[in-house]
């Protein structure tokens, strides 16, 4: 453990780094800098590699920094959530790209190991006490032991860390025991106000407590990035008898193939009839989610029998009219959602499935390509996609996509007002320029919330999409003003 210096000091940095941005701060603008630091930490730590020496570096360095900033521009907690995942699914794939020789890897390999990187911060992140006795050991059989001074100073300090809880607990028992005492302790210190900032203003406790879990997870991070360095062999890939994997996709090729001829046939002709008692919105909505369902799962199959049966025409024949079916499903089921909202017009959840089956649809060409071609990355193409689709979505801000569709463009009588209210602050643009026609107040729950978030907002707490409405709603005059805060109940 001769980089354990190295290594815990670098992870000390960080969890500083990481507490300032991110302590009761979910969104802005220290996001990006601290996923800058993270990308300058992952080629800081390693010794060999050049600054973005490949595409896919550079691809996974820009698509984090441009995601990050993205975040810091809504207000939208889900599409914070989501862009969060997806800058660390990008952050692992760049540390991967960087300390391991992937070239070699097949696709459930890299997903393997993006898993093991995981779980294993987590469990080298335990280990730290262990490699601190390890690297001390080191240090003694290399005849580098401290210096007479530096052992007294650490005895010092030892016995600091040891006095100080008990102080804690001897003072205040102290101070209940004789009221001079008491007086004396609070004419030198105002023990109210200390408590006051560090427990309630500045809440010390919670502070260290992030401080330090961000530097465990960052250390076991760091560990299990170091251990990629060491050279792995590849492995052979082990294939399936063709046969089990021709049952297999035959079998359930015979039913996506029928299933997939009804699904045309109430589409294209026969003018979708339905069912007595049944709407256009409730036979999109009832059959919707299963499409989507069955074509993912299509996808899933057609890649582990691509991947793990040895080849064979009439096994790659089948995968491909599997991939038809796929596409006659995703088809289908963009068609029923667009029936949908033709109805019931758009939500965040509408807009990011009809976005799925986008990314889908692109992500089933590469699959087409995987069948014939042995040597192509589809991890890579399908982080690539995701990925550069995400972006899209994420500033486009799908909050302010709903409530324009709804406002402007969707059906105005099944426009649902209680849901608009709920939106974040990425959707006030809209929602002000129809105040008239919708049954809320400038004093309503949405514009207060919006508000509290904007007077609250500081320079670590900045947020676009929040300072953007809340100025908006200040230049209009009537809006702030004619609310006002309720009296505090003493």
């Amino acid at each position: 453990m001769k980089d354990f210096r190295k290594t815990a000091g670098a992870a000390a940095i960080f969890a500083l780094i990481y507490t300032f941005c991110m302590y009761k701060n979910t969104a802005s603008i220290t996001f990006p800098i601290l996923m800058a630091a993270g990308i300058w930490f992952l080629y800081a730590m390693q010794d060999k590699r050049k600054l973005f020496d490949s595409k896919m570096d550079t691809f996974y360095a820009v698509g984090i920094m441009l995601i990050a900033v993205s975040v810091f521009m809504t207000d939208d907690w889900k599409l914070i959530f989501m862009s969060k995942t997806v800058v660390l699914t990008l952050y692992i794939c760049l540390a991967m790209d960087i300390y391991f020789d992937d070239n070699t890897w097949d696709d459930m390999q890299h997903v393997y190991q993006g898993i093991k990187i995981v779980l294993g911060s987590i469990g080298k992140a335990f280990n730290i006490l262990g490699d601190y006795g390890e690297y001390k050991e080191e240090k003694k059989s290399e005849g580098l032991e401290n210096s007479v001074r530096r052992k007294q100073i650490a005895k010092v300090l030892k016995g600091i860390v040891i006095t100080v809880p008990l102080l804690l607990v001897i003072i205040p028992l102290m101070m209940s025991a004789d009221v001079v005492f008491q007086n004396m302790i609070k004419a030198v210190f105002d023990l109210d106000k200390i408590f006051e900032v560090l427990f309630e203003k500045i809440n010390i406790v919670g502070i260290a407590v992030t401080i330090f879990a961000a530097f465990l997870l960052y250390y076991g991070f760091l560990r299990v990035m170091e251990n990629g360095n060491e050279k792995e062999q590849p492995e052979l890939r082990k294939y399936g008898d063709k046969i089990t994997g021709i049952t297999i996709t035959g079998i359930i090729g015979f039913i996506y193939v029928i299933f997939s001829m009804v699904q045309l046939r109430g589409i294209f002709f026969s003018n979708v009839k339905l069912p007595e008692g049944y709407t256009y919105a409730e036979y999109a909505r009832e059959g919707f989610f299963q499409l989507f369902i069955l074509a993912v799962i299509n996808m899933v199959i057609v890649l582990v029998c691509a991947a793990k049966y040895e080849y064979s025409k009439i096994l790659n024949s089948i995968l491909y009219i599997l991939c038809a079916c796929t596409y006659i499903m995703i088809f289908a089921s963009c068609w029923k959602m667009i029936l949908y909202v033709r109805v019931y017009n758009l939500t965040f959840l509408r807009v990011m499935v009809l976005w799925s089956l986008v990314v889908l649809a692109i992500i089933m060409a590469a699959v087409i390509r995987y069948i014939y071609t042995d040597n192509f990355s589809l991890f890579r193409w399908i982080t690539v996609v995701v990925a550069s689709f995400y972006i899209i979505i994420a500033f486009a801000r799908p909050d302010y996509v709903v409530a324009k569709y709804n406002l402007d463009y969707g059906n105005q009588m099944e426009v649902d007002q209680y849901y608009l209210m709920k939106l974040s602050s990425d959707a006030l643009p809209v929602i002000m320029e129809h105040m008239e026609e919708l049954e809320c107040s400038q004093d309503s729950r949405y514009f207060r919330k919006i508000k509290e978030k904007y007077k609250s907002m500081g320079i670590r707490t900045f947020n676009l999409s929040v300072f953007t409405a809340g100025n908006r709603m200040e230049t209009s005059g009537y809006v702030l003003s004619s609310y006002e805060e309720p009296e505090q109940i003493n």
